[in-house]
């Protein structure tokens, strides 16, 4: 079984994501991060339900998360650093904890900025 969503834009990386907090105690979620993830929680929510998907349960088994970053033009940001923010989006959405989660990325230079992201159960 699996569940494709496809996510226009790309997800901020890692270095936008996250700031260090005055004196650098920690680290808190930027405005641009949170925005994303509001957006690719209902975005998920929707492909969900039209797929009729319930959550990848928190069990022993490995669950594969195919990730496809299509970019604009070859001036783009690392693809690495791209998972983290993507992969907490989806975490309590799509899948309950992201530790059962195997991940697999491909990336295309097609004009076109847009992510897509594959469950598979």
């Amino acid at each position: 079984m699996k569940l494709e969503i496809e996510i226009e834009g790309i997800p901020p990386s890692v270095n936008h994501a996250y700031r260090k907090r005055g004196r650098g105690h920690g680290l808190y979620k930027t405005p641009q991060a949170k925005e994303f993830q509001k957006r690719v929680y209902y975005i998920a929510r929707e492909a969900m339900r039209k797929a009729r998907w319930t959550m990848i349960p928190k069990d022993r088994n490995f669950y594969l998360m195919e990730m496809h970053f299509h970019f604009k033009n070859w001036r783009h940001p690392d693809p690495n650093n791209l998972l983290k923010i993507l992969i907490d989006s989806f975490q309590g959405v799509v899948f309950e904890d992201d530790k059962n989660i195997d991940t697999k990325t491909k990336s295309f230079v097609d004009g076109k900025d847009k992510t897509i992201v594959i469950f598979y159960k």
